[in-house]
Parts: C-alpha cells; sequence; structure tokens
C-alpha cells in the first residue's frame, strides 16, 4: 500500500454510522411518503365517521333511558337545571 491510501482509510465505525443514518433517513423517506403521498381509503374514512357517530348515539340514547326510567314524581337537581 501506498501512503496515500494509507492516509484514506475509513474507520469501521464511521462506516457502520454512515449505513445506520442512511437506512434510518430511508426509513424515515418511506414513511412520510406513504403518509402524505396515499391518502386514506375513502371507504374506511366514512366507517370510522359513522361508528364514532353511533356511539355519540348511543351515548345519548343511555342518558336519555336514564331519565325516562325515574319515578314519574321524582325530581332531581339534573332535570331542574334543564
Amino acid at each position: 500500500m501506498s501512503e496515500q491510501q494509507a492516509g484514506l482509510r475509513l474507520h469501521p465505525g464511521i462506516i457502520a454510522s454512515v449505513i445506520l443514518v442512511s437506512a434510518a433517513a430511508v426509513a424515515a423517506a418511506v414513511l412520510i411518503i406513504r403518509k402524505y403521498c396515499f391518502p386514506v381509503n375513502e371507504a374506511t374514512y366514512r366507517y370510522s365517521v359513522l361508528r364514532q357517530m353511533e356511539e355519540g348515539y348511543s351515548a345519548a340514547a343511555e342518558e336519555d333511558g336514564d331519565r325516562r326510567s325515574r319515578t314519574v314524581g321524582e325530581d332531581s337537581d339534573e332535570d331542574l337545571l334543564e
């Protein structure tokens, strides 16, 4: 080996760190591209919105059921505030 080639030799730690940083950059690029370039399926989005609405309606219906199940003459602070 000549003196120039011996001086250009890289440490294995530098090579490993370059490989790890490059792999991390590629992984981040893939995640960013998937997030912004491939939108969520419209049917999946609509299903999740409908499911949230159903959960909201069922919770409201349970509250109404609790209020209606009380005896007729019973007044609570909750009813008086409404």
